[in-house]
């Protein structure tokens, strides 16, 4: 590509200006980034207590049915036994 003369040529504080719009470019881009994780975080501990609600509610389910099998077993086996 060929210049058209020294208009053409950037300067240090064209260059340091430039430097300046990218940096604040960048920032945004960080802040933005910063906005997204903590959206991530919040959505992370909402499916963590739902997770927990949900396993502790199948677990109370579980035990409630294991429970009545077992004492629906040992009264069957006391009515076979005759002792009861």
């Amino acid at each position: 590509m060929k210049t058209s003369g020294w208009a053409d040529v950037a300067t240090k504080s064209d260059l340091h200006r430039l430097a300046e719009r990218v940096d604040a470019r960048f920032e945004l881009l960080d802040a933005r980034f910063d906005a997204v994780d903590a959206r991530f975080e919040t959505t992370k501990q909402e499916l963590i207590a739902i997770f927990r609600g949900e396993l502790i509610s199948q677990t109370r389910t579980i035990i409630f049915a294991l429970v009545g099998t077992v004492i629906s077993l040992g009264a069957l086996a006391l009515g076979v036994s005759g002792t009861f």
